[in-house]
């Protein structure tokens, strides 16, 4: 049984009430979950038209304003253990009621940005969980903790799906255009440059369960036996590299002149030669960074979907697929994919202990899976 919850619960609160998953193959677990309470909130946000900046070679800004849409509200309210979850173009989380207002203020705050200095129209909605129920739906949350202690949240029920077709039909739901804008986006890096695959190919998944079988479960499973070590983000691989390819969006998205680009620029270059030759010292400040990176990013995650960025041979990949296939032939899922040569990490960083890294797929990455499975379910 999934486990209920009450009212009025505010963030630490319903945190403190959440049993940590430790190993993947016990994401499927109804005991694992907690209910999000009632007068609690979901947000949504996505980038009007992302499939044109793709197109023009500018995924990586995408996934920049899409990270922000959590800073923001993570430096708002000072805290970031409210559940949220990356997806490549946009985002989705969770509130009480209580925090509605500040988010909404600071999500205001990321759209002004996007629309100022990238071009983009970040579109902003929310729904409350009580209207999810009464459409007969749920959201439940459960987090895994890496081996730092990092927690990075995991979502069952169906309610992220029911929410996505909500704010399509009702455009009420959407933040209205004049709303109060209060924010930051202090905290974003983006400092590493593209990550090459080192097997063959970075491939992009997202896996939709079509019932209520364990289908998503045995498929991680199987894959978990079948690539132990998948992680496209490895320490002693990330490329030590100089200028930063997107440290002009870093600005931008940061609201940052000039002076600034050229301060961070000199910066990263003294980064670099630190970098570079300590990176491969046992036990030194970089090679303990370097190894906490590869702890704390996103490369697997599951909302209503399963969503994974792995780093495979030409011939896993043919086997997942195989894998894919067979369910999918049997009704279980439906699947869409991109394959990229290399993977985008965007930077969430408060100091050398605190911090996370949203992994994607080069060149379109989760939105063009994301294409693709909506054309399977069409």
């Amino acid at each position: 049984m999934f486990k209920k919850n009450g009212n009025s619960v505010s963030i630490s609160q319903f945190f403190s009430t959440l049993i940590p998953i430790e190993d993947w193959v016990d994401m499927g677990s109804p005991t694992s979950y907690t209910e999000v309470p009632d007068d609690w909130w979901i947000f949504l946000t996505d980038i009007k038209g992302s499939t044109k900046a793709i197109e023009n070679g500018r995924y990586k800004d995408v996934n920049i304003i899409g990270a922000c849409s959590i800073l923001s509200v993570q430096n708002a309210l000072q805290n970031s253990h409210f559940p949220f979850i990356f997806g490549g173009d946009g985002v989705t989380f969770f509130l009480p009621a209580e925090n509605v207002e500040t988010a909404n203020k600071a999500l205001s705050y990321t759209r002004a940005i996007a629309k100022q200095n990238f071009g983009f129209d970040l579109r902003i909605f929310s729904v409350p969980v009580k209207d999810l129920k009464t459409n007969g739906k749920n959201v439940y949350i459960s987090f895994v903790l890496n081996s730092n202690s990092k927690p990075y949240f995991l979502f069952h029920g169906g309610g992220i799906t029911k929410a996505e077709e909500l704010m399509k039909k009702n455009p009420d739901l959407t933040l209205p255009e004049n709303y109060p804008a209060s924010g930051s986006h202090q905290g974003l890096e983006c400092r590493w440059n593209p990550i090459p695959n080192r097997r063959g190919l970075m491939l992009v998944l997202i896996i939709k369960p079509l019932d209520d079988s364990q289908a998503i479960e045995a498929i991680l499973y199987r894959i978990q036996q079948l690539l132990p070590n998948c992680q496209p983000i490895q320490p002693e691989k990330m490329p030590v590299e100089w200028p930063p390819k997107d440290l002009k969006s870093e600005m931008r998205a940061k609201n940052l002149g000039l002076l600034h680009y050229a301060k961070a620029l000199l910066w990263s270059g003294l980064i670099y030669f630190i970098v570079k030759w300590t990176k491969n010292i046992a036990g030194s400040a970089v090679d303990s960074y370097l190894k906490s990176i590869a702890q704390n990013n996103d490369f697997f995650k599951r909302d209503d979907n399963l969503r994974l960025v792995l780093d495979v041979s030409l011939e896993e990949r043919d086997q997942i697929f195989e894998i894919l296939n067979d369910f999918k032939k049997n009704g279980f899922i439906s699947f869409g994919y991109h394959e990229a040569n290399e993977a985008l990490m965007t930077c969430l960083v408060k100091d050398q202990n605190e911090h996370f890294h949203f992994i994607d797929g080069a060149n379109g990455g989760y939105a063009k899976a994301a294409t693709m499975l909506k054309q399977q379910l069409a």
